[in-house]
């Protein structure tokens, strides 16, 4: 088996920091309803921004939605933690308003905009 691994750089929130497997059956699921928010290669590729809703299938680490403005596939970031927060810049209304809706139709909370934080990280595929 080979490990890829790609920089994802955009706004993003971190839902789960540990998930089960009722987690993974629940991003499936949702996964099933919302296919344009899956992170395949095909669709993570495609020109411009996209809303994408990322699930760690290697460990379980994470599940994360981020608005995906770069990816650079074959790196990696060396650092202590695999999601560095970037210099704070303003993020546009229409995609924290976007990153809320989705927050709370998944979680059935509320997401705050200070929760959403300019990243970039590190995807393990």
């Amino acid at each position: 088996m080979s490990v890829h691994c790609r920089i994802i750089v955009g706004p993003t929130v971190e839902i789960l920091n540990k998930m089960n497997h009722a987690d993974f059956r629940k991003y499936h699921a949702y996964i099933d309803n919302h296919p344009e928010m899956e992170d395949n290669y095909d669709r993570l590729h495609e020109p411009g921004a996209k809303m994408i809703l990322f699930a760690d299938g290697m460990n379980g680490q994470y599940l994360r939605l981020t608005y995906v403005q770069s990816i650079k596939e074959n790196g990696r970031i060396d650092h202590g933690s695999d999601l560095i927060e970037l210099a704070a810049a303003p993020i546009d209304a229409n995609v924290i308003k976007q990153m809320q809706d989705i927050y709370k139709e998944y979680t059935g909370n509320d997401l705050q905009p200070e929760q959403i934080k300019n990243a970039m990280w590190t995807q393990w595929t």
